[in-house]
């Protein structure tokens, strides 16, 4: 058995630290910085990255209205950027 880690423990584990596995996000409502879960698993050609927290609830309301109003809900499929590295290498 081993035993449990606190949270604690678990931000102040070198190993996790190394690995980024907790990351530090500006967080704009408490106004400072905020520990969250790094991505994971950790690739090579595509990392990954925690870019921000969720917006505060109905922030983009309007404007996801605005566009449904005008028929346009977004570019096309074959429009927007490939969610995997691998779709733009032919992988």
């Amino acid at each position: 058995m081993s035993r449990i880690s606190s949270i604690a423990d678990i931000v102040a584990d070198p190993q996790l630290q190394a690995r980024d596995m907790i990351v530090s996000v500006e967080d704009d409502r408490l106004e400072r910085p905020l520990l969250v879960p790094g991505v994971t698993p950790k690739l090579s050609r595509t990392p990954g990255r925690v870019p921000f927290l969720a917006r505060p609830l109905g922030a983009d309301t309007q404007a996801v209205r605005d566009r449904l109003e005008a028929g346009n809900p977004g570019p096309p499929i074959e429009q927007r950027e490939p969610a995997l590295a691998s779709e733009t290498s032919g992988q």
